[in-house]
């Protein structure tokens, strides 16, 4: 267990149950900074391994499915800067995207420090320690598994490994109606200062990025590109210059109907890797926040994807 990754401030928000079946909730944030006096409220993360805390907790799991599953420590093996994720929960959502116009050296101020905070938080989780093998397995960014035969695979043990040698993310999921120039600007320049330390990178989450891709086209280690269900593919494909991973994530909504229309769901799914031209694609159910209580539904989803795809790589072929 890693502790004290925070940046010592404490969100208000209220919250509204939108189904009271599903722990998704809708949030309104009180901001608890305005001003540029208030930026200094954020303070420097000092991350520390509390190794016994960990072996505690590993005993407790092995003692629990330990014959079934092996319980394995393992360390960090990705990094993400969602830095837009974190700012609006200090400073209100409407409020962060009026001072981008209105009070722009003020944002740019929010963003120096929370990004040289994060720096000093990777800088500190690399000296103690706690950096892993990249996981092929392993979820990256927003997507799915990083399989890719361009990080190392050689062993070494836990703490040996660098930033290097792992996958790097990030997403401004707030700026999906922002101006591809403000997104660089507010964005895109500090997000760099992570991206670039790490050995590949993954772009996106449910921010629309198909007016965007010439700023995607600017990350050299970039491979993965988040498609949004709000994502024109057409248009992402048409205004990148690079071969990418197109992320796909069809729209959640899907789950959510009073009866489950598996053609609807084959239709979209069989859409977007069309559109997508000669893109390498994955598919990824993502951001469900119910299926109606029939995991059924996930199941038959999966199973219509994997039909699918393998028509296409048949197709390819």
């Amino acid at each position: 267990m890693i502790e004290n990754e925070g940046f010592g401030i404490e969100t208000q928000e209220d919250t509204v149950d939108i189904n009271s079946d599903s722990p998704i909730h809708s949030h309104a944030y009180e901001p608890v900074i305005k001003e540029e006096e208030d930026i200094e409220k954020i303070k420097d993360p000092n991350p520390i391994y509390n190794r016994a805390l960990t072996e505690q907790r590993q005993q407790i799991l092995h003692d629990l499915v330990g014959d079934i599953l092996p319980v394995k420590i393992v360390g960090r093996r990705s990094h993400t800067y969602n830095a837009w994720d974190i700012l609006v929960t200090w400073t209100g959502v409407t409020d962060a995207l009026m001072d981008l116009a209105m009070h722009p050296e003020y944002v740019h101020k929010m963003l120096r420090r929370l990004t040289d905070d994060v720096l000093k938080r990777e800088e500190r989780l690399a000296a103690i320690g706690v950096l892993d093998a990249p996981q092929p397995r392993f979820r990256v960014g927003n997507g799915s598994s990083g399989y890719t035969n361009d990080l190392p695979k050689d062993p070494r043990p836990m703490g040996s490994w660098t930033m290097a040698d792992h996958w790097g993310s990030a997403t401004s999921q707030i700026f999906a109606e922002v101006s591809p120039d403000m997104h660089e600007e507010f964005a895109l320049d500090y997000e760099r200062e992570i991206l670039d330390q790490c050995g590949l990178n993954y772009y996106g989450c449910c921010e629309s990025l198909h007016n965007k891709m010439h700023l995607m086209n600017t990350l050299p280690k970039l491979r993965k590109v988040s498609i949004s269900p709000w994502c024109d593919t057409a248009k992402a494909y048409a205004n990148t210059e690079k071969l990418y991973v197109f992320s796909h994530k069809p729209n959640p909504a899907v789950f959510a109907t009073d009866t489950f229309q598996p053609e609807k769901a084959r239709e979209e799914i069989r859409q977007r890797p069309e559109l997508s031209q000669e893109m390498p694609c994955e598919l990824v159910a993502k951001d469900i926040s119910t299926c109606r209580k029939d995991p059924q539904r996930l199941i038959q989803w999966t199973q219509i994807a994997m039909e699918e795809a393998e028509a296409k790589a048949v197709t390819r072929v």
